[in-house]
C-alpha cells in the first residue's frame, strides 16, 4: 500500500481553484491497482472536499504469451 499526495488546480481571470489531494494506492495483484483520493480545497473558489476513486487493470502480459508467431 502506498500513500501519496498531489497538488492540482485551475486558474482563470475570474477565480483560482487549488486542491491538495492525499491519495491511497493499493496493488493487490501485479496487474491491478486501486486508488482512493480526497481533494481538499485550499482556496475560496475551490470546493471543500471531494472523493476520487479508480480501478486500473493492466492487460499487458495477462496471458503470459510470448511474441506471436507467423
Amino acid at each position: 500500500m502506498f500513500i501519496g499526495q498531489e497538488g492540482n488546480g485551475e486558474s482563470n481571470h475570474d477565480r483560482t481553484k487549488y486542491y491538495v489531494t492525499p491519495e491511497l494506492i493499493w496493488k493487490p495483484a501485479k496487474n491491478l491497482q486501486l486508488l482512493v483520493a480526497v481533494p481538499l480545497g485550499v482556496t475560496g473558489a475551490a470546493g471543500d472536499y471531494g472523493v476520487v476513486d479508480s480501478v486500473t487493470w493492466e492487460w499487458e502480459n495477462v496471458t503470459d504469451r510470448s511474441a506471436d508467431k507467423d
